[in-house]
């Protein structure tokens, strides 16, 4: 019976995306999902960039390759939700001995809104999202086999993808360390030894995998690194934090003195954090009328512009990042009130179960709104091929043609498919009953699933209040709460890492931990359950009057 209803979600998950992968043919494209296409294009053996790490350049070359099309894209992403979504179903049955839960589990990973609309934009959210669910499904797996070398270098590899992907997910590395701590307090003999010998399992294909990536960042940019992106991300949120009376860049912080201080008074003290416009030099009606076109980037950028262009890009990110962690040095609390600010706001915006709207989606794909319409359009997505890899856009049919016939790889995959043509939206747009229909029924499944996800946290909270209350009585129900606890942890640690590197990171980065945080809150929700139902009996034979 299990396996069968199982069959029956994963196929009917299968089917939706089956359905909008024939029907879309490529993904959505946001802001950032060019910087992510071009290195592929740029230079295709080494495909990262000073910006972006190499996981999602070499996912979308090897799944374009593989398909000859940019439906590749999707189908690979398909897959990967479906078999992450599987993978910690099953664990979460074979370690755990939850079969209705891990049902409910599957259910609510497939048929989420927010994971389905990243699943189908070009961006990291959903890649890294089911490293994490494999991550996780692995981790289970520790409960039964603490003493596996070969589970431990499989955790070791998924966080290296991981991080690769996302380097945020570095927290990973605390968490299966405090995880293999755990299991060694649990031995009653040679714990030093069991510790030393699974951690050295884990740390080594993550030590050995970023080593060669720092080693290839320096070939190919001169520095040992794995981005020149840090220093920037550091001080979008630190710039109001500048020492300006240090020594240290004296020629710069007398440039940035009359900026930052009318920064804080006219934005910082009314919570307004203007990131892009610190580090990135991007404006707005509010920043031109202020500041002009002055900002630290371009006053930054100016200062390097003797240097050769290559090294430009280096040269800023290291000044950017001294200027922001010698002010966090010298503002050290007001730095811990802006993570905290930053944690809260994390944590309060980013748990949703919709990323604004249902995507894909009927309404979205024949609307009327100019975002939506730019998100879904392949002369977008050409525009992008042509300019990344250095050619002319086309301007007839008959050139683009001619184009694609003499392109080479990577290229030439990637403008097969639906990207081919002339057409801004494919055939199937032409017959919007059937996508109309499907977002119906996906909208009839999700109402029930919004309302239990609302009260998640509530129903979360009360679960662990009991089973703390009662206890664990059984194995089944310690290791459900260790499972619940340790998934937990892996979230905290990725929200405090995120509101110390930057508080005003965007909501859409829990994305990436909000499958952990829902198996959490569910597991946590049903040992409740079973704590009462095991305990209820018990309350019941001592209130049973005894017989004289």
């Amino acid at each position: 019976m299990y396996w069968s209803v199982f069959a029956a979600i994963m196929f009917a998950a299968a089917v939706l995306r089956g359905f909008w992968t024939w029907t879309l043919g490529v993904p959505y494209l946001s802001p950032d999902s060019g910087t992510y296409i071009e290195p592929v294009l740029q230079h295709p053996w080494w495909p990262f960039s000073e910006f972006r790490t190499a996981g999602l350049p070499v996912f979308y070359l090897l799944s374009v390759s593989m398909a000859g099309s940019p439906v590749g894209i999707l189908v690979a992403q398909n897959l990967l939700g479906l078999g992450a979504c599987a993978a910690v179903t099953v664990a979460i049955r074979r370690y755990l001995g939850l079969g209705l839960a891990s049902l409910v589990i599957l259910v609510f990973l497939l048929f989420n809104p927010k994971e389905m609309s990243f699943e189908y934009r070009a961006l990291t959210e959903h890649l890294s999202a089911m490293l994490y669910l494999l991550y996780a499904a692995v981790a289970l797996a520790t409960l039964r086999f603490p003493k596996s070398l070969r589970i431990a270098v499989t955790l070791g590899l998924l966080v290296l993808f991981n991080v690769l992907v996302k380097p945020s997910a570095v927290v990973l590395v605390v968490s299966t360390v405090i995880l293999y701590a755990f299991h060694a307090w649990r031995e009653r003999q040679n714990r030093i030894r069991y510790f030393t010998r699974v951690c050295g399992s884990f740390i080594a294909p993550v030590a050995g995998g970023l080593c060669l990536y720092v080693i290839a960042f320096r070939i190919q940019y001169g520095d040992y690194s794995m981005t020149h992106f840090g220093g920037y991300v550091a001080f979008g949120p630190a710039g109001q934090l500048v020492d300006l009376d240090s020594p240290k860049y004296a020629g710069i912080k007398r440039e940035l003195r009359p900026l930052i201080e009318s920064y804080r008074a006219k934005y910082v003290s009314r919570h307004e954090y203007l990131t892009d416009w610190l580090a990135s030099g991007s404006g707005s009606p509010g920043t031109e009328r202020d500041f002009g076109n002055r900002s630290p980037y371009a006053i930054i950028k100016a200062h390097v512009s003797n240097l050769p262009e290559q090294m430009q890009q280096q040269a800023m990110n290291r000044i950017f990042g001294d200027l922001a962690f010698e002010g966090i040095r010298a503002h050290p609390f007001e730095y811990l009130q802006l993570t905290r600010y930053g944690f809260v706001k994390l944590l309060r915006d980013g748990y949703s179960f919709l990323y604004y709207q249902y995507l894909p989606s009927a309404q979205v794909l024949y609307g009327n709104d100019p975002y939506a319409s730019n998100l879904f359009n392949l002369s977008e997505w050409r525009k992008l091929l042509f300019g990344a890899s250095g050619r002319a856009i086309p301007q007839t049919c008959r050139e683009a043609l001619l184009v694609r016939a003499s392109a080479k790889w990577p290229l030439r995959p990637f403008l097969n498919g639906a990207v081919s043509g002339c057409r801004t939206r494919p055939d199937a747009f032409r017959r919007p009953n059937w996508p109309r229909r499907v977002d119906y029924v996906y909208w009839l499944l999700t109402q029930p699933l919004e309302q239990i996800f609302d009260q998640l946290p509530v129903l979360s909270l009360l679960g662990l209040i009991v089973m703390v209350i009662i206890g664990p009585r059984t194995e089944r129900q310690r290791d459900v709460l260790i499972a619940a606890g340790f998934l937990a942890l892996c979230c905290f640690g990725y929200l405090l890492f995120l509101a110390l590197v930057n508080f005003t990171e965007p909501a859409r980065f829990l994305a990436n931990v909000q499958g952990l945080m829902m198996i959490s809150m569910l597991l946590l929700t049903v040992g409740g359950l079973e704590s009462i139902a095991v305990a209820a009996p018990q309350w019941a034979r001592s209130i049973r009057p005894h017989p004289q």
